[in-house]
Formats: C-alpha cells, sequence, structure tokens
C-alpha cells in the first residue's frame, strides 16, 4: 500500500548545512561488519592458496599486493580497506607493518575489466540486451523473478542503488515544505498543493561521500500508476529490511539474475546486467537533461563530479529515454555549496604552495 503520509522535512537546514560538516563521520555498523567478514574471508583464502594453517598480517599484505593483476581497481580498493580496517583494530607490531604495505601498494597493477562477476558490472548495457534481460526474468518461474523485474525497472525510473530502496518513502507534500522551489509554478491554484516524492536516506552519508542525510526526488511528472509502483516496491523493501528477510531476498535475487546472463550472454561480458545496472541507465539519462550539481543531488553524491567519473556516458545507447523525476532545488544547493568550498580551498593550497 501507497503510504499518503505527509512529512514536513527542515529543507532551511538542508539548504544552510555546511558542506564541511559530518566530515569526521565514523562509519555505520554494517559496514564494519562488512569490513570485519571481507577481511576474514581473504586470510582464509591466503592461507589456501599459500597451503598454510595460519598467516601472519605482512604475509596477507604481500599476497594481496601479488593478487592485483588479477583484480579491478574496485576490487583491490574493497580488499585494502577491508584488511586496513581488521588490522588497525588489531593494532599489533605486525597489523601496524601489514598496513603500512597495503598504504604502499597502487593500483595500477590492477587489470581493467575481469571475468569475474564485479567486473560484469557493465556501465553501458545496450537497450537490446537489457530487454532481453527483463523478458528472462518475467518469464522465470522463481519466487523471486517478480521481486526482481520491479528492482530492474523502477531502478531505471528513479535510479536508487539497490540497498537504498530498504530506506526510501513514498510521502506527499507541499514544495515549500521540501524546498523544492522549482515546482512552486507562479499562477497556480493551489501553491500548498501536495506533491509526491521519494524521500530517501542516503547510502553513503556516513563516510561524507554524499551530499546529506537524505535527499528528495519530485515524482509529480510520472504517472500516477508509476508513482504508486514506486511506494509500494520501496515499502516491500523496508519491510523486507525490518522481517530479516531482506538479504535472503537480495541473494536470491543476484542468483536469479546471474543465470539468466549466463545463459543469455555467456560469451558477451560487455551486456551482462546487474543490479546496479538501472541505476547507470538513469545516470546516462539524467547526464543528457540536466547538470553536474542535478545530476548529484539525484544521486545522493556529495560532489558534482562523482557521477562523471564512476557511470556511464550520457551517450551510450541504454540511456535513451525521458528522465521522469527532478531533484529539489535546496539540495542541488547543497551540492553547490560543496562544489565550491572545495575550489575555495583548493585555490588556498595552491596559493600557500611555494613555486618551483
Amino acid at each position: 500500500m501507497t503510504n499518503h503520509m505527509s512529512t514536513t522535512p527542515d529543507h532551511q537546514a538542508v539548504a544552510a548545512e555546511s558542506p564541511d560538516q559530518g566530515r569526521q563521520t565514523t562509519r555505520m555498523a554494517e559496514t564494519e561488519r562488512a569490513y570485519m567478514k571481507r577481511s576474514l574471508w581473504f586470510e582464509q583464502h591466503a592461507a589456501r592458496s599459500l597451503q598454510v594453517k595460519d598467516v601472519s598480517p605482512i604475509v596477507v599484505a604481500h599476497f594481496a599486493l601479488q593478487k592485483r593483476d588479477e583484480w579491478a581497481k574496485s576490487t583491490w580498493r574493497q580488499i585494502k580497506a577491508a584488511l586496513v580496517y581488521k588490522y588497525r583494530i588489531t593494532g599489533c607490531e605486525d597489523s601496524l607493518q601489514a598496513i603500512d604495505i597495503l598504504n604502499d601498494g597502487q593500483q595500477t597493477p590492477c587489470v581493467k575489466t575481469t571475468k569475474r562477476t564485479s567486473g560484469r558490472r557493465a556501465k553501458s548495457v545496450s537497450t537490446k540486451a537489457r530487454d532481453l534481460v527483463i523478458a528472462a526474468v518475467r518469464g522465470s518461474s522463481s519466487e523471486y523473478s517478480s521481486v526482481l523485474e520491479m528492482w530492474l525497472l523502477l531502478g531505471i525510473t528513479v535510479g536508487l542503488r539497490p540497498h537504498e530502496w530498504t530506506q526510501a518513502e513514498l510521502i506527499y507534500a507541499p514544495p515549500s515544505e521540501i524546498g523544492d522551489i522549482e515546482a512552486m509554478q507562479p499562477g497556480a491554484i493551489d501553491l500548498e498543493a501536495s506533491l509526491p516524492y521519494l524521500r530517501i536516506q542516503n547510502a553513503k552519508q556516513s563516510n561524507g561521500r554524499s551530499s546529506g542525510s537524505f535527499r528528495h526526488m519530485n515524482l509529480s511528472v510520472l504517472d500516477a500508476p508509476l508513482v504508486q509502483m514506486v511506494g509500494e516496491f520501496a515499502s516491500l523493501m523496508r519491510t523486507a529490511k525490518l522481517q530479516g528477510r531482506y538479504e535472503l531476498m537480495y541473494a536470491g535475487c543476484r542468483k536469479l539474475l546471474l543465470r539468466i546472463n549466463q545463459k543469455l550472454h555467456e560469451n558477451d561480458d560487455a551486456n551482462w546486467v546487474q543490479l546496479y545496472s538501472p541505476r547507470h541507465i538513469f545516470t546516462s539519462k539524467a547526464k543528457k537533461e540536466m547538470g553536474p550539481p542535478q545530476v548529484a543531488a539525484l544521486l545522493g553524491h556529495g560532489a558534482s563530479e562523482t557521477a562523471g567519473k564512476h557511470y556511464a556516458r550520457k551517450s551510450f545507447l541504454g540511456g535513451s529515454g525521458s528522465l521522469g523525476v527532478r531533484p529539489v532545488a535546496a539540495e542541488v544547493l547543497r551540492v553547490r555549496q560543496r562544489r565550491h568550498s572545495l575550489a575555495r580551498r583548493l585555490k588556498n593550497a595552491q596559493v600557500g604552495t611555494p613555486q618551483a
């Protein structure tokens, strides 16, 4: 059931939030658990590969460096971050030396693409490949097929990270309460009429990489049935998370998608579709229609350059079509404030640096 409850976020505080606030934030407990789990797995992997019972942190660090030429850069960063996290907690001499070894390791030896599943997260998957996968999902007898189909289709519509659906909510509120100044059209009969917004708790807000704790998307351009579907899917995912069913659902959808990719695109890695692919398609559409601050506000990025560096180009085929959601002005302003603050810091640093 769609949530028609109105909310009143403090958009004035949102717009005035300092770009330097929250810079010394701590990682969320879930992130810390994920780091610990990944580091323990990698230590066991190193021990099996080296055929020894126990491996010291220094040996693990050297083993990680040797594996870089088999990994994508993102894999190296994840393994490195997990090991550094664990060894900082350990704090012994070997652990501290291992941290130095890892920090000295560059990602240059990493491969550009890999045959691993993570390397098949195509940023430029074609419309044809995407539609083939969605059709196969729809025709599957899996208990997860309906959930996966909505995950892919609605992800293209609103561009959420897969896990952000568990922290998203459809609300109805006047634009003035959200800070959505552009939605307050002159001459409107009722400037305080409620509009549909998707309210999302930003996934990267705990490590300072988002534009704030929450972001909002104006959904009023979308057809009413589609707005209702977005709200119902967000409610479904939040409920699954609260009931402890989300991880099982997520794993089931990933396995189903893997089987379909293997069947349709076994020898064509470039067209493998992942749960993250809809966000890349959404970003491509957004880049065609909006400037960097607007795109960053929609995606929940703290810096307007992030989408340009890590997401699909605006010209790729899978991004065809019109975008149906809009950011709110207060949150776009917040992105611009962060960008200008960074520019000032860089300028000050250059001024204070002696010339050679």
